[in-house]
């Protein structure tokens, strides 16, 4: 019998929409869209679930799409949502007080395939709008590590 280490690794579990909204506006600030006067706010973080020997990790995405019209900034689409993953001899580190040091690359490696698999479902969810020509902007996994560090780094402040 070979005694062969398993190699680490995740697995899609499952995609929990926490929110979708789709605000219809005027013309004149549909007009305003994609003509850099919009806004994108992309909020990552991440959460780790150790339970009866299953371990996950589930990226938390925020996207909400606005657009400036006349200083008056209106949210047109929110949406929220959690895509969870199966780890599998995932490289983590155990701390005290039930907490996880989860590694860099590990975080970006998820983040990547979450974000994109979100920008599809807002994309088909809004095929027959208004938003129908405008598509989420491409981000790579060290862009959405920065957003979650910061995020990090703001909770450590206000602790």
């Amino acid at each position: 019998m070979d005694n062969k280490e398993e190699i680490p690794g995740v697995r899609l579990l499952n995609i929990d929409e926490v929110l979708f909204s789709l605000r219809g506006i005027p013309q004149s600030y549909i007009d305003k869209l994609m003509t850099g006067e919009e806004i994108i706010n992309v909020d990552v973080d991440i959460a780790f679930i150790k339970s009866k020997g299953e371990e996950r990790i589930g990226v938390k995405l925020s996207f909400i799409y606005s657009v400036n019209f006349e200083g008056e900034i209106l949210n047109v689409l929110e949406y929220k949502n959690i895509t969870w993953f199966a780890l599998i001899n995932a490289p983590y580190k155990e701390q005290d007080n039930d907490t996880y040091d989860i590694p860099e690359n590990l975080i970006k490696f998820v983040a990547s395939p979450a974000y994109s698999t979100a920008r599809g479902i807002i994309y088909s969810r809004t095929a027959h709008s208004f938003l129908i020509n405008y598509i989420l902007p491409l981000t790579d996994s060290n862009q959405l590590f920065q957003h979650y560090k910061a995020l990090q780094q703001k909770r450590t402040v206000n602790q």
